[in-house]
């Protein structure tokens, strides 16, 4: 039987892997959406006569935040990996998700302002 200490590396592993996968899924969507709705051609399909300044940099920053959270899933994934592998030091790669917040936190000031 698994003990707790032994299960809990693959738990962390997996359920960072599966979030990093479907943040990178959604990611690849919402780039793909953004320069559809940000298309000349489309734009004036719509009736409008040119791009809309504050939706671009929303996008923007809707975008460079939700990069910084795949990072982060994928510091998770490769701190989980390494104690599977017999690295315990390599929980101190998530001592990296702290800048990733504060990253967040700036690109989200500077584009929904």
């Amino acid at each position: 039987m698994l003990h707790l200490e032994e299960l809990s590396p693959y738990v962390f592993a997996g359920v960072s892997a599966i979030a990093a996968t479907l943040n990178a899924v959604f990611l690849t969507g919402a780039v793909r959406r953004n320069r559809a709705l940000l298309d000349p051609e489309a734009v004036a399909a719509i009736g409008e006569d040119a791009k809309d300044p504050v939706l671009l940099r929303i996008s923007r920053g809707f975008i460079f935040t939700w990069s910084f959270i795949v990072v982060a899933d994928l510091i998770r994934v490769i701190a989980g990996v390494g104690v599977l592998l017999g690295h315990p030091s390599a929980l101190l790669v998530l001592l990296l998700t702290p800048f990733g917040s504060v990253w967040v936190a700036i690109v989200g000031l500077r584009s929904f302002r």
